[in-house]
């Protein structure tokens, strides 16, 4: 494993511990302001969220294939052209 894709990891492993923090704070706050939301209401809310983390987390993985992909062309390209050495594509 590269470290690169290590880095990432943790940079997705961060965020999500930011972003469950920030989740706890909304229940805490909600338990203290009090509230009528059913449990099947919490619940969809709660759905939504995780399911529009699962989104941004699946776009970030697809976007680090694509750079690989795109890394792995151009090194093709360059082995193909004799130019060894400059076939990676920096973000």
């Amino acid at each position: 494993m590269a470290l690169s894709d290590i880095e990432e990891k943790i940079g997705i492993l961060r965020d999500d511990q930011a972003k469950l923090a920030a989740l706890r704070e909304d229940i805490n706050s909600a338990i203290e302001r009090g509230g009528s939301y059913t449990d099947e209401e919490v619940e969809a809310s709660i759905e939504a969220t995780l399911d529009d983390w699962e989104r941004k987390r699946l776009k970030l993985r697809f976007a680090a294939a694509a750079k690989d992909d795109l890394d792995s062309i151009a090194e093709y390209i360059a082995e193909r052209s004799g130019s060894r050495g400059r076939g990676t594509l920096h973000a």
